[in-house]
């Protein structure tokens, strides 16, 4: 099987300390997807503006701070995407997520805030609406292809 887009539920296999070729620390993890036993690597890099991210992604798949190996201890979400290099598509693990996270949680607004906000959405559809009647009025009811 190949590797699809989409979140995934993963268990790490293994784990390894990597360099870049301008020689950035790294460590790729080799996460095997549990639906399908399909294998994608995730470089999670140590620089100065990933290394906190790369921390939390380790800690989420079981990490303990002191030997690599527990890195396979649990069960994650990797949210992978199509990314292109070189004039060919491959998948790459975006992101590596606790699954017991839920996603975040949020305030309700004040009524008087969803109003506002409501009228403004009502505002933008419409707009989208009228830019969509005149395209479909200047090319007979059809879609440009482009």
């Amino acid at each position: 099987m190949t590797v699809t887009a989409g979140s995934h539920k993963v268990r790490a296999v293994k784990a390894a300390f990597v360099n870049s070729s301008k020689n950035t620390p790294g460590v790729t993890v080799t996460l095997k997807i549990l639906a399908t036993d399909d294998l994608i690597d995730a470089t999670l890099w140590l620089s100065e503006g990933a290394k906190k991210r790369t921390a939390e992604s380790l800690a989420v798949l079981g990490f303990d701070g002191e030997d690599l190996e527990t890195v396979t201890k649990n069960e994650a979400i990797a949210v992978i995407e199509p990314e292109e290099y070189e004039g060919k598509t491959y998948m790459r693990v975006k992101w590596i997520n606790d699954p017991a996270r839920g996603g975040g949680q949020f305030a309700e607004m004040a009524p008087a805030q969803k109003q506002s906000v409501m009228s403004e959405l009502r505002g933008l559809v419409l707009a989208h609406k009228q830019t969509e009647k005149k395209a479909d009025a200047n090319f007979g009811g059809k879609k440009p292809l482009f």
